[in-house]
């Protein structure tokens, strides 16, 4: 046989390969299903997915599947839900799949969410807040196992405290994997007084605003964002974002304010014990002290509250936790968010400083683009 034969031999049984690799019937193995996968016609599989071995029939097959197998229950496909490992921005995860991590990711509706309101609302007078979850964007972030500091949560995706909380003695920024969130909690040193939508949840990024500067006790810019890694549900009535005030023209001097939190009860010396649960008290908005009664210069991108005389005040623990106005007179009322619990005197004795969130919007709306947003 001479060359030219044999080089159009070798061409027909590639062409001959080829064929059957391209109509090759592909048919999954009970190995490839259960393990949530699809055979392709194909030697490799695409990116993000991972190869079965041996788990398909036919030639030139390759069982491709998920890196996580979740398998939709009947309540998922009820909701129009789809089962996944994690669920992507703009999606509330739910029970209803089988599967380790698995989630049932719901598509949300910005128009089913509203900021800023309360449960059952109740005023109860500096002490243990009541109804549970009253106040259902009040958070409450881990570093590692403990408490570390209160944070309020703004909309799917980020929560909002003091960037002082976030740093580390270096004054940098700690990484995500350093924190938790705990949401629709009540009680932080028990479950028995968890609802259904009690959950912690891990961060993926820390924002730390960039003019803050942990040298100085009176520093500007005290505020800081944890984006979650992933969408809250907000439709749930434990889980609410507070609303943020719509410019700054408002001083709110004069108005009765709420601040909430889980920090020490008492002001100074060795009984200092966290709060086991969420207390609040309500306090006047009042002007900031000057210099010489906090050796320290305060500013307009502050706002103070509080009893001149002491008493009634945020303390060490509340840190990060929202100081909230009734907006209006309506019912169900709606509360939003006009300072986070920044510094104070010692012993918690006298108004307390909280970041002003108002000199702030276009620095948060900037950073939480990724989040849904209630009315």
């Amino acid at each position: 046989m001479d060359i030219m034969h044999r080089v159009y031999l070798v061409f027909i049984i590639v062409l001959a390969i080829n064929e059957c690799t391209v109509n090759a019937v592909c048919r999954p193995k009970n190995k490839c299903k259960k393990k949530c996968g699809s055979c392709i016609a194909s030697f490799s599989c695409d990116v993000g997915l991972k190869e079965i071995p041996r788990a398909c029939k036919g030639n030139g097959c390759s069982c491709c599947a998920p890196q996580v197998c979740c398998k939709q229950k009947k309540s998922c496909k009820k909701k129009g839900g789809t089962c996944a490992s994690k669920c992507p921005v703009g999606y509330s995860a739910e029970e209803g799949c089988r599967g380790k991590s698995c989630v049932c990711c719901i598509k949300q509706k910005v128009s089913e969410c509203i900021c800023g309101q309360a449960n059952p609302y109740r005023v109860v007078g500096g002490e243990v807040v009541y109804p549970k979850n009253k106040y259902p964007w009040h958070v409450w972030i881990k570093e590692g196992k403990n408490y570390l500091c209160g944070g309020s949560i703004i909309n799917d995706r980020y929560i909002l405290t003091a960037a002082h909380c976030l740093i580390n003695f270096n004054c940098a920024p700690m990484g995500p994997n350093k924190f938790k969130v705990v949401v629709a909690d009540h009680n932080i040193d028990s479950s028995s007084e968890n609802v259904a939508a009690t959950s912690t949840v891990s961060v993926d990024k820390v924002i730390v605003h960039p003019g803050y500067n942990c040298n100085e006790l009176a520093e500007d810019d005290d505020i800081g964002l944890l984006r979650l890694s992933q969408s809250l549900d907000l439709t749930a009535k434990q889980v609410t974002p507070i609303c943020l005030p719509s410019d700054d023209s408002q001083l709110y001097l004069g108005d009765m304010a709420i601040v909430t939190g889980w920090g020490y009860t008492v002001g100074s010396g060795q009984d200092q014990v966290l709060a086991s649960l969420l207390h609040e008290v309500e306090l006047p908005v009042v002007q900031c002290p000057s210099f010489e009664d906090y050796g320290e210069e305060l500013t307009s991108e502050m706002i103070c509250a509080g009893e001149s005389d002491g008493g009634l005040d945020a303390c060490n623990g509340d840190s990060g936790g929202p100081l909230i106005v009734q907006e209006n007179s309506s019912a169900p009322p709606r509360f939003v968010q006009v300072g986070i619990v920044s510094f104070g005197p010692a012993a918690c004795k006298g108004p307390g400083v909280y970041t002003r969130v108002s000199k702030y919007l276009n620095w948060i709306k900037e950073n939480t683009k990724q989040g849904i947003t209630c009315s």
